[in-house]
């Protein structure tokens, strides 16, 4: 599987100047396909909404404060998601499974990350509220943090920009968008699913051609023999 640095290889080289094997990385390959997402996926998170682009442009002390409450949120919010999604695939494996060790490996894994993104968002949150004391910011402990649902106030972003909107205060509002987000994560999966099921295809039909050459020059070599033993 590529990594980020062999996909700016590539991409740096010329397209006139690209083999076939290159050109046959850049399309087929799963591992640049998820480089290229990541890639994209970092350049939206930096960008942000409207909103937000037009508040990057404040370069005051309180401008900035909310820049990083709100990146370190939207972090603390996807490294919760990471322990939902572990503990999912946890009480799915059982007892006794060959699996169990990794899955045990991973659930650390997440929660020390989950650790991590929450002292980050704490530290801001700590700044903001130092600078703007009347707009006070939450500061749930890490185990609130860890056990507070999805649904939860103190997971809207928008929230911090857009106090009188709909979107960011009424709750079927946030629920019609949840919905609508969730479908589209869903949709995206699919399509990764479907890659990487076309990526093993291609595996599979590459490895049945070798065997069939490698089928092929044992019965040349089998029928030589028994000629020869036959003179």
């Amino acid at each position: 599987m590529f990594n980020s640095a062999e996909l700016k290889r590539l991409q740096r080289k010329h397209r006139n100047n690209r083999t076939e094997t290159d050109v046959l990385d850049i399309t087929t390959l799963p591992g640049s396909i998820v480089a290229m997402e990541t890639a994209a996926q970092k350049t939206r998170e930096e960008l942000g909404d409207p909103e937000f682009r037009r508040i990057r442009q404040n370069t005051t002390a309180k401008g900035t404060a909310l820049i990083r409450v709100r990146l370190a949120k939207m972090k603390l919010y996807e490294a919760k998601v990471g322990i939902v999604e572990a503990q999912k695939r946890w009480d799915k494996c059982g007892l006794g499974t060959s699996v169990q060790q990794s899955l045990k490996t991973l659930m650390t894994k997440k929660q020390l990350m989950f650790r991590r993104k929450w002292t980050t968002y704490n530290d801001n949150a700590i700044k903001y509220n130092a600078i703007r004391p009347v707009s006070h910011l939450p500061c749930p402990t890490l185990e609130e943090a860890k056990a507070l649902p999805f649904e939860d106030y103190f997971w809207n972003v928008g929230a911090l920009s857009h106090p009188s909107e709909m979107w960011a205060n009424d709750p079927g509002t946030m629920d019609g968008i949840q919905a609508y987000l969730l479908e589209r994560r869903c949709l995206e999966e699919l399509r990764r699913i479907g890659r990487e099921t076309q990526q093993m295809i291609l595996a599979a039909l590459r490895t049945e051609e070798q065997l069939q050459d490698l089928l092929t020059l044992c019965n040349s070599v089998g029928s030589r023999k028994w000629w020869e033993g036959s003179d």
